[in-house]
């Protein structure tokens, strides 16, 4: 349950509605805030043995408006920098749960995008890795001169005779590789994969 810090007015911190016996929304008798997470929630129910309704607790909009962060004011609110100390000391002598709740997301959320930035720069890397190798065996194969010495045996030599294909599999074969942009098997993306 919120309690008001000593010598403080114990009135109403958060006005919580959840769906009462009736049907109709009430004003939650017991809250508290649940700060075990990364987006801390705040917990309304009637009473012991009565359903815990939760919604996300975010900071509450200052009442004069102000521009958007720039990088060094995000900064700011970065968790394991020299002053993150600071920062958790001036939440604690300024009181609102709500900042606390909406740092603690924050901070949550830039670890996330850093953990996917370093994922996707790895992946990236080893796509790049694998291209060259592909480019690699491609030119090899081309200097040597592989595939016009196999496309001949197919296109001359391959028969029900010679294999142990049947004559409709040879045609299909001969057809894609006589017109090998058809791409029956294997189709050319229509978006990229990184971006989509």
């Amino acid at each position: 349950m919120v309690v008001a810090e000593k010598g403080e007015d114990p009135g109403v911190r958060y006005a919580f509605q959840i769906p009462g016996a009736d049907g109709r929304h009430e004003i939650a008798p017991f809250v508290m805030i649940d700060w075990s997470s990364t987006s801390p929630e705040l917990l309304g129910t009637r009473g012991q043995g009565c359903p815990v309704h939760a919604k996300h607790l975010h900071t509450r909009a200052d009442e004069h408006p102000h521009p958007a962060l720039d990088r060094r004011q995000e900064f700011f609110f970065a968790d394991n920098q020299t002053h993150s100390e600071g920062v958790d000391w001036a939440m604690q002598q300024e009181g609102d749960d709500t900042i606390r709740a909406e740092v603690i997301r924050h901070r949550a959320a830039r670890m996330k995008v850093i953990r996917h930035a370093r994922q996707v720069a790895e992946m990236r890397e080893q796509l790049a890795d694998e291209r060259f190798a592909l480019l690699q065996s491609t030119r090899r194969l081309a200097r040597a001169n592989a595939y016009r010495r196999l496309r001949r045996h197919i296109t001359h030599d391959l028969t029900p005779a010679t294999s142990t294909l049947n004559a409709r599999h040879i045609g299909r074969i001969q057809a894609a590789v006589d017109s090998p942009w058809n791409w029956t098997d294997e189709k050319l993306c229509d978006e990229c994969l990184w971006c989509k």
